[in-house]
């Protein structure tokens, strides 16, 4: 039940911090590995830890109340994920499915709690890197709430190849309206970027959409 001083290191949320104090972390963190398809928590279980990714990638799922199943993100090595349930001690907002054989560092809301008692600068660090990514994830709301529903479209499109896909179900992963996906799923069916049979949609020209997607 604990690893290597070195592998606190990395994560952004904990570089700044000096050797001794990441060693009584690392004392309290685990590891755990997933191979491609199992998924680290559901969306509703208890926020009791949380978790960086050190190798590997993760899809972030969301499912709404009317069933609809959104992938929100794809993330990398070294993100962090359920942090905020974890210290809000609320069930977890989504999902977290990996992509392929992924590695992860976590910890347990109790003993996290203990050594920040210890360790008080451990708290300050993680909420300036919580504050960091909730700045940037307000000005990204920002940004596109009133241009890029093309790139967020394709995106939605690119996460979620192969599912049904109702107009209202892209528009609310998108942040946009479902005439606007409407109007942008018309126009890449005749340039021949996607095919749009029923509510399932496949990418025909991958890297036309990924451009559009950016």
């Amino acid at each position: 039940m604990s690893v290597e001083l070195s592998r606190l290191k990395n994560p952004l949320i904990f570089r700044d911090l000096p050797d001794h104090v990441l060693q009584s972390m690392a004392e309290h963190f685990f590891v755990i590995e997933l191979a491609a398809g199992e998924t680290l928590f559901n969306q509703g279980d208890p926020g009791d830890s949380f978790f960086i990714l050190e190798d590997g990638q993760i899809h972030v799922q969301r499912t709404y109340p009317d069933g609809e199943h959104v992938v929100l993100a794809t993330e990398g090595p070294y993100y962090v994920v359920g942090e905020l349930s974890m210290l809000a001690n609320e069930p977890r907002t989504g999902s977290v499915v990996t992509v392929g054989d992924s590695t992860f560092v976590g910890i347990k809301r109790e003993d996290f709690i203990a050594v920040c008692d210890q360790h008080p600068e451990i708290a300050m660090q993680v909420l300036k890197h919580m504050s960091t990514r909730l700045y940037g994830m307000n000005l990204q709301v920002r940004e596109h709430a009133l241009t890029h529903a093309d790139a967020r479209v394709a995106t939605v499109l690119l996460l979620n190849q192969s599912d049904d896909l109702p107009y209202s179900r892209i528009a609310r992963a998108a942040a946009t309206d479902t005439d606007i996906v409407e109007h942008l799923v018309a126009e890449w069916v005749d340039k021949q970027y996607i095919t749009h049979t029923g509510q399932t949609y496949a990418v025909k020209d991958l890297e036309a959409l990924k451009q559009i997607a950016g």
